[in-house]
């Protein structure tokens, strides 16, 4: 069904569709000649008066580019940063974003970074299991449930340096950092336990001989450098025991005549019994 409109430029009533009920001209003569008119504004910026086409008569509200961004341009707003107390003109972004202003980003990164310092130590205990024995069960472990390394061992980080798990289980504990130059070992060799009652303080080389002591060394077929295997070894001890020498061993067994010689002097392969 059409409607009737009325034209911008002769004022003269003209029909159109429903589809073009948008319409502003009763023909392309009309819409010419609205482009071709020019009306006088007042610029909103700097009160200027300036020329326009007709048609943009109800949108131009600025006489330039420079006067518009001018008029979108705010105030300049003072405000005083909440950790150092300077006062600095804040960005139009601070005004807009709705957060707390700081006059730089490192004022806000010690401000906002503040309540999160030592808080992976203050939830320490919330992250390690614990057994239904009793709180410092002497004779369960309490293995970290948060990040392990490729060697099991937990880890933490602590105003941004990264401590095992087991060192900050110690100095929680016992309430005073650890010792220079001491580590902690594991009386239960589990390497995510950070029980207190099952690690100790000590040298790097108490830590091997207690290692050495319970077995858990790298020695015979753990050893990923050795050319025997724990069958050979003895084949080769009771191939000299018999009077062979090193050199007809070592060919036998197709070894060098150094590996022979290092097993039967007791050098290497010392946890087995000598015929």
């Amino acid at each position: 069904m059409p409607m009737t409109l009325y034209c911008q430029t002769c004022t003269n009533p003209f029909e159109v569709e429903l589809s073009r009920k948008n319409a502003r001209f009763c023909s392309n003569a009309c819409k010419g000649q609205a482009r071709r008119d020019s009306v006088t504004l007042l610029c909103q910026a700097c009160h200027e008066p300036f020329m326009v086409r007709a048609y943009r008569k109800d949108t131009a509200l600025f006489c330039s580019r420079v006067c518009k961004h001018a008029a979108m341009r705010l105030d300049p707003e003072e405000a005083m940063c909440p950790e150092c107390g300077t006062l600095f003109i804040v960005s139009p972004s601070q005004r807009t974003s709705g957060t707390t202003r700081y006059c730089s980003r490192k004022c806000a990164t010690v401000h906002t970074g503040r309540p999160k310092q030592g808080k992976a130590l203050r939830d320490f205990w919330t992250r390690v299991q614990r057994c239904d024995h009793e709180e410092w069960c002497p004779f369960c472990c309490m293995p970290w449930t948060g990040t392990l390394d490729l060697n099991g061992y937990g880890k933490i980080i602590v105003n941004h340096k990264q401590i095992y798990t087991h060192r900050a289980a110690w100095e929680l504990f016992n309430e005073r950092p650890l010792p220079s130059g001491a580590v902690i070992g594991h009386y239960c060799h589990s390497t995510s336990c950070s029980n207190p009652q099952h690690i100790h303080v000590g040298t790097q080389k108490d830590n091997l001989d207690d290692s050495i002591r319970d077995m858990r060394h790298s020695f015979g077929e753990r050893n990923g450098r050795s050319k025997l295997t724990e069958e050979t070894a003895m084949q080769a001890l009771h191939l000299r025991a018999d009077g062979w020498p090193f050199r007809k061993i070592a060919l036998h067994l197709s070894v060098t005549h150094a590996a022979i010689q290092a097993l039967c002097y007791g050098q290497t392969w010392k946890h087995l019994p000598r015929p």
